[in-house]
């Protein structure tokens, strides 16, 4: 939390800021229907799409656990899940800690979302479009 100061400098107030990259604040902010339209926005600005590609609606899943099929298999939680017209699920990760194998990490939560899209018997046309958004904390001496 930053301290803001405001006034003169006889009547400085310190305001405290929260911080969206807490893990809570940002599925408060933008992974609950309150915040629909602020997860919308940031989607378009990330994937940058405009006009008529612009995203208008999404529907948050309230599950974000990927389930296992067998005990032995890797289980994960995604930070925010939504689906877009039904067609594309996006999953976004706030990172605030450095994961050694981000990377790999990322491969595995959309391959995963990839092969849950799809039901025994559909054609590999009906995979829906899954995208991996993943914001890492960014050091101040990187600019």
């Amino acid at each position: 939390m930053k301290p803001l100061a405001h006034g003169s400098a006889q009547e400085q107030q310190t305001v405290q800021r929260l911080n969206p990259k807490n893990d809570f604040l940002f599925k408060r902010l933008f992974g609950e229907e309150e915040g629909k339209r602020l997860l919308i926005s940031l989607l378009n600005a990330i994937l940058r799409r405009t006009g008529g590609q612009a995203i208008t609606d999404v529907s948050i899943v309230e599950d974000t656990h990927l389930a296992r099929e067998m005990i032995e298999d890797k289980e994960a939680t995604l930070d925010i899940l939504c689906e877009v017209n039904g067609q594309e699920q996006v999953n976004i990760e706030m990172q605030v800690r450095r994961f050694e194998h981000m990377n790999l990490r990322s491969l595995f939560y959309v391959g995963k979302l990839l092969t849950d899209s799809l039901r025994n018997g559909q054609p590999y046309e009906q995979l829906m479009r899954s995208i991996g958004v993943n914001m890492p904390q960014v050091s101040q001496d990187a600019f």
